[in-house]
């Protein structure tokens, strides 16, 4: 009994090691892997199609991609459906709103043995422009004036752009670009020409007016402030009538408005035969205020009476008046 026991042990033992020794040499097959042609660049406001094909191992796949957009630290999992296309090919598409700048990504994949591999990070140059302005445009009245904008490309963009411009101006100020539209040299900067055409009368007050660039769905803007600047006239009379043979004195004040910075020419007008005036000064550069002291002289056979007198201001562009009353006594 005991030897018939012992030798059916060694006979289990045999039988096992065979088994053993028999799964050991079943080949695993092909090692998992990832097959994907990168995504190298889109237009910005275009989806992303990201599409992989999934080899070795067997049975189902689980297949995700990972991506961020490059100013953020934030990455976002999203599950990569198997698709219709030749092979076990998965796919999934990265939003247009989700492409307003680079992409970073990466595809990974797991088996139904836990094994899991991962792409490399690749990113997704997403094609772009901006608006480069060079100064804050301070035009002044009754003249055609200009100042560039530059159009940046970014990552390659070399679509044509249509140039618009709105904001409450009025129908004595126009504008136009040089040229209308432009298509960027990829990667560089190009400059185009906005005209303003500003008439005497145009209101001076700043406007905010907004710079718009198409192309296809994709608009880019920017807001500029257009000073169209003035500059304020006041007299101050320090003597309240002036007696035949004396001398009054009067306070010519100037205030730039709108960041008016120019030359002014002063001028008198409406004295009575027997006066006369004279200036401290009859030209200045006026940046901020500016006071001149006018000397208005009678002579002894000026008639008595009230006279209407008007100082005249002309610069910039603009001619403004004061008038006051001389009283003759």
């Amino acid at each position: 009994m005991v030897r018939i026991i012992a030798a059916s042990f060694v006979i289990y033992s045999i039988v096992l090691t065979s088994i053993s020794t028999v799964f050991l040499f079943i080949p695993r097959g092909e090692a998992l892997s990832i097959q994907h042609t990168p995504v190298e660049q889109i237009v910005v406001g275009s989806k992303a199609e990201i599409a992989a094909i999934l080899k070795g191992a067997v049975g189902d796949y689980n297949v995700t991609v990972h991506y961020k957009i490059q100013s953020s630290n934030h990455w976002k999992l999203r599950q990569m459906q198997l698709t219709a296309r030749t092979g076990n090919t998965y796919m999934y598409e990265i939003p247009a709103n989700e492409t307003t700048e680079s992409v970073d990504y990466q595809i990974c994949a797991r088996d139904q043995s836990n094994i899991r591999v991962c792409t490399q990070t690749y990113t997704i140059l997403v094609a772009d422009f901006y608006f480069v302005a060079y100064l804050t445009p301070i035009f002044y009245a009754n003249r055609t004036s200009s100042m560039d904008i530059g159009i940046q490309s970014v990552n390659g963009f070399n679509r044509t752009i249509y140039l618009s411009i709105s904001g409450p101006t009025t129908q004595k100020i126009t504008t136009t670009f040089e040229p209308s539209s432009v298509t960027p040299v990829p990667s560089k900067t190009s400059t185009v020409k906005l005209h303003f055409g500003i008439q005497a009368s145009a209101p001076a007050t700043k406007y905010d007016l907004t710079v718009s660039g198409t192309s296809g769905t994709i608009k880019r803007s920017f807001v500029m402030t257009l000073s169209v600047p003035d500059f304020e006239l006041n007299v101050t009379r320090f003597d309240q009538a002036l007696k035949r043979g004396d001398r009054a004195s009067f306070t010519i004040t100037l205030r730039s408005l709108y960041g008016f910075d120019g030359d002014v020419t002063i001028y008198v007008k409406g004295l009575p035969e027997g006066a006369s005036y004279r200036l401290s000064a009859s030209e200045l550069h006026l940046d901020g205020i500016a006071t001149i002291l006018l000397l208005i002289e009678a002579t002894s056979s000026l008639e008595k009476g009230t006279y209407i007198v008007i100082v005249s201001a002309i610069g910039g562009g603009r001619v403004n008046n004061f008038d006051f009353t001389l009283v003759i006594i």
